[in-house]
């Protein structure tokens, strides 16, 4: 899962993924036996990442995916609004096992 503020540059403090497991067959009857809010584990924060290029921090991180090699990727999207440069960053974060040993 994907947890990001609404904050960018300096002022960015929320930007990272959890690990939330699912509730599996056994035991959930009907959508009123899952809980409303499941617990997360932190999985990677995003953060030392986003300020490696020692660039702007954006605020969209927008996405992230597991491919077929294995690797980790995360996009931000960042709209070139006016609180915005309009950057969008693609990181290869490397093996997902290790990526997301969080």
């Amino acid at each position: 899962m994907l947890e990001r503020d609404k904050l960018n540059g300096p002022d960015a403090k929320v930007k990272a993924i959890y690990r939330v497991e699912m509730p599996q067959d056994g035991g959930v009857g009907s959508a009123a036996d899952v809980p409303e809010v499941l617990p997360k584990t932190l999985a990677r924060n995003l953060l030392p990442d986003l300020q490696g290029s020692n660039g702007f921090v954006q605020e969209k991180v927008e996405g992230f995916a597991v491919t077929g090699n294995g690797n980790l990727y995360v996009v931000t999207d960042n709209d070139g609004l006016d609180d915005a440069n309009g950057e969008t960053q693609f990181f290869d974060l490397g093996p997902a096992a290790e990526a997301l040993a969080g």
